[in-house]
């Protein structure tokens, strides 16, 4: 005789990854408890595959600045839904602006940020959809013309790198105003 249940996964929107789902069975009869036949198992198991992996985006607000002017741009990666597990972003700064000579960066709470060959590491937390980073101009006396500072973003998550939102790049540029 054979008995048999289903297991229906719960849908959601968080990432977790892959998942298992294990089932013991004790068969007892007459107060009896019955074992597996010929070596066999009285266990199961079976996998659960998610379809929650987060895009990813990254957006710079209040840019333009002035390079004398003491404002700051903040730039934003924000995940289409939440992970389970947290995110981490490399950002890579570019464009014509020098981290360290032209600008600064620091975290939303306005703590440095170490920048190591134009690139640092951006995390957002386990349950949180977005993280930020600023960048603040260095004022200084020389004329340069209007700069550019480009941050580009590769996002991963439980060793899975993220898309674009919506097909599109994970860059963005905001300009400082000389």
């Amino acid at each position: 005789t054979t008995a048999s249940f289903r297991v229906y996964p719960t849908s959601d929107t968080l990432y977790e990854g892959d998942e298992t789902v294990t089932a013991t069975a004790v068969v007892t009869t007459n107060s009896q408890t019955l074992l597996a036949t010929d070596g066999g198992s009285l266990s199961a198991s079976g996998s659960i595959a998610d379809n929650d992996l987060p895009t990813a985006q990254i957006a710079v607000a209040s840019s333009p600045v002035l390079e004398d002017g003491g404002d700051y741009m903040t730039y934003t990666v924000t995940l289409s839904n939440q992970s389970a597990f947290a995110t981490t972003a490399v950002i890579s700064l570019g464009g014509s602006a020098t981290s360290g000579t032209d600008y600064v960066v620091k975290d939303s709470g306005g703590n440095p940020i170490t920048v190591s060959d134009g690139q640092f590491t951006l995390t957002i937390a386990a349950g949180v959809t977005t993280a930020s980073f600023r960048v603040y101009p260095t004022s200084d006396t020389l004329y340069e013309g209007n700069e550019t500072v480009t941050a580009t973003a590769v996002v991963t998550t439980n060793s899975q790198t993220l898309l674009a939102t919506g097909g599109g790049s994970l860059s963005a540029s905001g300009s400082i105003t000389d």
